[in-house]
């Protein structure tokens, strides 16, 4: 009861954004969650719980604007506003429960988006496929590194910040007390190739758990047709620590200190960077 309460509390925010994803999808998979199927007399006054394995019943598919999607709900109350707002018939639709990780199983075996909470009070969030089936096996919780790209990369004016993916990841290093300041870097233009963006963090602490939620929000608000890569600044590492120390980052935590005159203007070379 209380994962739900808190999926609640996220998809209620009035910042809700990719930087909430990370915690959103453990607790998807943690939760009880409400679906639809068809009306049947014999389902009256009765909540249906399924378990994998069970035969199942075709989901319910509601047509939008955004298209065909099947609609999941975080609990029946908001699953009855959902219906009331939609003009949904009465003895129209039952009700079933679900844990998420088995519930997200079959749905990675239809052909048709979800989306959770829609025509709610709280912000909705829509998955294609793709997203489904990480959610049903969990990779979406452990996004890949990317391969290895070598390149020059210059430090990015805050003129030119890409707003709509920076600002998720802003609100992420803020609400983190071991981030420490953040910078881009941006790969200088190649004829044909996509824009590439190098983000470098500088960490205090424990750095597995929060680069992987990091790269979770960063994997979702990236643009499409853009790449990104992460570098957690290595103390050791003289010349990234030259690089970032002379650069200004797009986040800097009220408690960090340059070790140089911050400036724009600093190239980070030719440098070996994940993607």
């Amino acid at each position: 009861m209380n994962s739900c309460k808190n999926l609640e509390q996220i998809l209620a925010a009035r910042n809700f954004g990719p930087q909430s994803y990370p915690e959103l999808f453990r607790l998807l998979r943690e939760s009880t969650l409400v679906f639809l199927l068809p009306y049947h007399p014999e389902l009256v006054g009765s909540t249906i719980t399924l378990k994998s394995g069970d035969k199942l019943p075709k989901f319910v598919v509601w047509q939008s604007s955004e298209g065909r999607q099947i609609p999941i709900f975080t609990s029946k109350r908001f699953a009855n506003e959902a219906c009331k707002k939609t003009g949904a018939r009465d003895k129209q639709y039952a009700f079933a429960e679900m844990r998420g990780k088995e519930l997200f199983d079959l749905l990675a075996l239809q052909s048709d988006w979800i989306v959770i909470n829609l025509a709610c009070s709280t912000n909705a969030l829509f998955l294609d496929l793709e997203g489904v089936k990480k959610l049903a096996d969990g990779s979406i919780l452990t996004p890949e590194t990317g391969p290895t790209k070598h390149g020059t990369f210059q430090i990015v004016d805050p003129a030119d910040y890409p707003t709509d993916f920076l600002q998720p990841l802003f609100v992420f290093c803020r609400d983190r007390p071991q981030v420490k300041a953040a910078w881009l870097f941006r790969e200088l233009p190649q004829p044909g190739s996509p824009t590439c963006y190098v983000i470098m963090l500088k960490i205090v602490g424990d750095t597995v758990a929060l680069e992987r939620d990091f790269r979770i929000v960063a994997g979702c608000a990236c643009p499409k047709d853009v790449e990104y890569g992460l570098i957690l600044i290595d103390p050791n590492n003289t010349e990234l620590v030259k690089v970032t120390s002379t650069s200004t980052p797009f986040y800097a935590a009220l408690d960090y200190k340059a070790s140089g005159p911050l400036r724009g203007d600093r190239s980070a070379g030719e440098k070996s960077q994940p993607t």
